[in-house]
């Protein structure tokens, strides 16, 4: 079951997910104790399909401090980056932002920001929030049988 966890749809793990087995039916000789432990992860990726899961993505909380005269030019980074600003304060020639952006941008902002700067910039980041991904998720590679696609799985299991 936690390999079916691991690499849900698209590949992905299930962060959130509770999961609890209300009824089973064992009929001695005929099914034993393998075939439960092999059919969970095809029941369990049924369930996973049937209650609408969907793939987020991380976004951080940032602070950034920069010069008054840079902040257009951020606007425009944080624009390409998919990252709002919530708030924006100005005080004595220096800007300090506060919003959020995809985890996946961090490395790119965290990169811009001194040059952009002329390395007077400071940033600051924390997780956030998770929000359902737009559009079709990327596909991470299974390192195991994928339930999800139930002729594969059946045929493996032989």
């Amino acid at each position: 079951m936690s390999e079916t966890l691991k690499a849900c749809l698209y590949g992905w793990q299930v962060i959130d997910c509770h999961v609890a087995v209300t009824a089973l039916k064992h009929s001695s000789p005929s099914s034993t104790v393998v075939d439960f432990r092999s059919l969970t992860p095809l029941v369990l990726a049924c369930a996973l399909v049937a209650a609408d899961t969907v793939v987020c993505e991380p976004f951080e909380r940032f602070q950034i401090e920069v010069p008054l005269a840079v902040l257009p030019a951020l606007h425009v980074l944080l624009s390409k980056s998919g990252g709002a600003a919530r708030a924006t304060e100005i005080d004595s020639g220096v800007a300090r932002l506060e919003g959020v952006f995809p985890s996946t941008k961090i490395q790119n902002i965290r990169q811009q920001v001194p040059g952009l700067s002329s390395g007077a910039g400071v940033m600051e980041t924390v997780f956030d929030h998770r929000a359902p991904l737009a559009g079709t998720p990327p596909i991470r590679r299974r390192m195991s049988t994928n339930p999800f696609d139930r002729p594969e799985y059946l045929a493996r299991l032989r």
